[in-house]
């Protein structure tokens, strides 16, 4: 099986990124549509005024269901949250994971796994909050004048207290002023940085890059076991990783997933951890990539590439090997990587990544012992 990188694998009007699967309609409330009757059409065209959130909650829980889904997300967030009636008979558990699994793809095995049991509402709101710029915006603008509210308040204590010892010039005095002037620094430049703070794309190696399709298919079609260890009747893990069908990761995601492999598919030295042992499988996706690690300069002293005893840091090559070069991305598949959608997807996988490792790690601690 050759392992060409395809920088063509991506077809623009076949495929779309992972996560970005159902769109919201962004209707307010007076843009319903749908098979309401007109007494509810009535309802929620009216001002959300408490007499009227009686009158919602009187309409059958299908119909405020489906009405809730059409909702856009601030319009949602207020209605779900306008009494606890209203959040626990119909924006309850069943319902964000509906929402979960139409805008972003996710289901129970996953959203359990990333964030845990009966969380799906707070899973929602990070994605949103992640995805949506006028929510991230807001958010982050929250922060920073919270940031200088406590600033401005810690100011005014300190004047409170020069003012009591202003009467006798002590070395407290001397201490609080110092602090004074420190915190008041501080409150310059955190008003200066909020007029222009923005949350900027990763960087290093956890940057969007886009996997060859030789590696794709691998991710795809190998063994790496199923999405909770705990769960051997879970599906695998390979079903939920948007790299399998896209190819965007990072090379923390990639370095994270291959040693994942490596435990489920038992590659590790049982004399030397630190070695590993190529599977059948990895021999036929990589083939081509075996043979030019191996044809590469060898340092005195040391031992060229084979891949019946290699060292764990070779996967990092291995990976390197297949990942397309900026120079050959199309420029379909540099906008797939600017995505935000995408990023943030890549973002929980490394989450969920990152947990299933974790398990399998204790569990070679364990033996160990």
């Amino acid at each position: 099986m050759e392992d060409t990188q395809d920088t063509q694998g991506l077809n623009e009007q076949d495929e779309q990124p992972v996560g970005a699967l159902g769109e919201p309609t962004n209707l307010g409330l007076g843009d319903l549509t749908g098979d309401l009757t007109d007494a509810s059409d009535d309802i929620l065209d009216r001002d959300l005024t408490p007499e009227h959130n009686i009158g919602i909650q009187d309409l059958p829980r299908d119909i405020l269901q489906l009405t809730f889904g059409h909702l856009d997300d601030p319009d949602l967030a207020a209605m779900c949250m306008a009494n606890p009636n209203m959040a626990r008979n119909i924006c309850n558990n069943s319902f964000w994971l509906a929402k979960l699994q139409t805008r972003f793809g996710i289901d129970r095995h996953y959203a359990n796994m990333v964030i845990g049991e009966n969380t799906y509402w707070g899973l929602y709101n990070y994605l949103i909050g992640r995805t949506d710029p006028r929510i991230q915006q807001t958010r982050i603008r929250d922060k920073e004048i919270q940031d200088i509210q406590e600033l401005t308040n810690k100011l005014k204590q300190y004047q409170t207290d020069m003012s009591k010892l202003a009467r006798n010039k002590t070395k407290q005095l001397s201490n609080l002023t110092k602090r004074y002037e420190k915190t008041l620094g501080s409150l310059n430049k955190k008003t200066r940085s909020s007029r222009n703070s923005k949350s900027g794309p990763p960087v290093g190696f956890n940057a969007p890059v886009l996997a060859s399709e030789t590696f794709r298919k691998f991710i795809r079609n190998g063994n790496f076991g199923p999405v909770d260890p705990n769960d051997p009747n879970s599906p695998p893990i390979n079903r939920y990783l948007q790299v399998g069908q896209n190819g965007v990761a990072s090379r923390t995601l990639l370095t994270l997933l291959m040693s994942i492999y490596a435990h489920v598919n038992d590659m590790h030295n049982p004399m030397n951890r630190s070695m590993l042992t190529s599977t059948e499988e990895m021999d036929g996706y990589f083939q081509g990539t075996y043979g030019r690690m191996k044809a590469r300069p060898v340092r005195a002293g040391r031992t060229g590439f084979d891949e019946k005893n290699f060292k764990y840091s070779s996967l990092m090559n291995i990976i390197a090997d297949n990942i397309v070069k900026n120079a050959n991305l199309t420029q379909y598949q540099q906008d797939l990587l600017k995505d935000p959608i995408t990023q943030h997807r890549t973002e929980l996988d490394l989450i969920l990544i990152r947990k299933i490792l974790g398990i399998y790690r204790d569990r070679a601690k364990a033996a160990r012992k």
